[in-house]
């Protein structure tokens, strides 16, 4: 057996039966209650007549404290929750000669009323002890139970007064009908307070004693709180607050995703190239660079300049670049490196593609061919003027030339097989 308490008699008041009946009512506990050992949940009491105590005994064997020093290292909460077990605990052992159940056996309900004075304690902190088993179960056990305290104002019913706790489910939605998700709330009763966040249907739980009441606030600002609806905690409720529409959080902007490094973005399928003053798409685009034989260009310079913009970058490892403020109303030119670049855009595709196709270089044939050319006009031009200049024009016939002035008899030839005829020179 294990002592939990002594308590002298000069500090209690029995109001069951006198003191020397008490180990008998304790026999009839023990007797009515003993098929499933619920007679331990009251202390086995043994009177010292002569030094005027009761010490209190258990047949637990494991460590109880009394709920003065659990409930000081317990939140409010948590000394909710053992309350409510050890009256969850008393209404069991009462349910079974309660007549209000279907009990008709006349002792039984007799034996009832006297349990209900049994549970009368002094004190529900100094007179309850408790322990937890490693599994989270609990143990009471009432001492100084059928005693008041000698006191003028002795409070009667303390394990009668505490109320179960219900599970209060609180269902938070905005004006315009959606839950409002991830709300910060605060909450009151008494002079207990508490915060809760609202779940991604706009819901947040916890448990008080039914027939209480707690208030609701939203704190908008920091140390400042709106009131929004007070609520009495009962068997079976809704709990419902409603926040306004303009109340709901700006969603956060989603930042783009970059391409993985050494992965390259897909390119899209070829197809007639857009020029490169197409306009270009609203948000931030990945551009991929690639030449004309389809060959990915890292680390090349880039300028795109237009309207209301000026890039100047460089290509990297995979050969993109990105354009950032760029509006479709507006067009671009592109160069890559020295060459310029043809812009290919597919609607709704996450990536474009920029194909360079390198300047036409002159090669040594050309420029032999074109020596050639230009230097053989040159020549025709230069012996035209030596031949001009070494005839006179014929007197015969303005606008042509011969080669003997004036001497226009003898033979005749044509020139350009037209007339008129006139002498050439032999």
């Amino acid at each position: 057996m294990l002592l939990l308490r002594t308590t002298g008699l000069e500090h209690v008041v029995p109001i069951v039966r006198d003191n020397l009946e008490l180990i008998a009512l304790y026999r009839q506990i023990k007797s009515n209650l003993g098929r499933n050992e619920e007679y331990r949940i009251f202390a086995e009491p043994s009177i010292d007549r002569f030094k005027k105590q009761i010490s209190w005994y258990t047949e637990y064997e494991e460590e109880f404290s009394p709920l003065r020093v659990v409930f000081a290292s317990c939140s409010p909460q948590v000394q909710d929750e053992i309350k409510s077990a050890l009256k969850e605990k008393i209404d069991a052992v009462l349910a079974h000669f309660n007549p209000d159940h279907g009990v008709k056996n006349p002792d039984y309900v007799a034996f009832y009323q006297l349990l209900l004075q049994c549970i009368e304690i002094p004190s529900l902190e100094d007179c309850v002890y408790m322990s937890r088993l490693s599994d989270g179960t609990l143990h009471f056990v009432l001492t100084e139970w059928g005693f008041l305290s000698n006191t003028s104002n002795a409070e009667m019913g303390i394990i009668q007064k505490i109320r179960p706790l219900r599970n209060v489910m609180i269902d938070c939605i905005y004006t315009d009908g959606t839950p409002a998700s991830q709300v910060l709330l605060h909450f009151k009763q008494g002079e207990r307070t508490w915060k809760a966040m609202t779940d991604g249907n706009g819901k947040c739980n916890f448990s008080l004693p039914v027939g209480t009441s707690f208030e609701a606030y939203d704190v908008r600002e920091e140390a400042k709180q709106r009131f929004l609806k007070g609520f009495n905690v009962l068997d079976h409720a809704k709990y419902q607050l409603v926040l306004e529409a303009e109340d709901k959080p700006m969603p956060p902007p989603v930042p783009p995703v970059p391409p993985k490094q050494g992965t390259p973005p897909p390119v899209p399928p070829f197809g007639v190239k857009q020029p490169a003053e197409a306009p270009l798409p609203h948000n931030r685009k990945t551009v991929h660079v690639i030449n004309h034989l389809n060959e990915v260009l890292t680390g090349v310079p880039v300028h795109v300049w237009g309207e209301g913009i000026n890039l100047r970058t460089t290509t990297d490892e995979n050969g993109n670049f990105y354009l950032h403020d760029v509006w479709g109303t507006k067009k671009v030119k592109m160069k890559i490196g020295d060459a310029p670049g043809k812009l290919k855009i597919v609607p709704d595709a996450d990536y474009y593609q920029m194909t360079v196709y390198p300047k036409k270089k002159k090669t040594l044939v050309a420029l032999v061919v074109g020596y050639i050319v230009i230097t053989s006009v040159i020549m025709a031009v230069a012996g035209l003027q030596l031949f001009v200049s070494a005839t006179d024009r014929c007197p015969c016939f303005t606008g042509f030339y011969c080669y003997a002035p004036g001497d226009c008899s003898g033979s005749t030839g044509f020139i350009g097989g037209t007339s008129p005829r006139y002498r050439v020179a032999g």
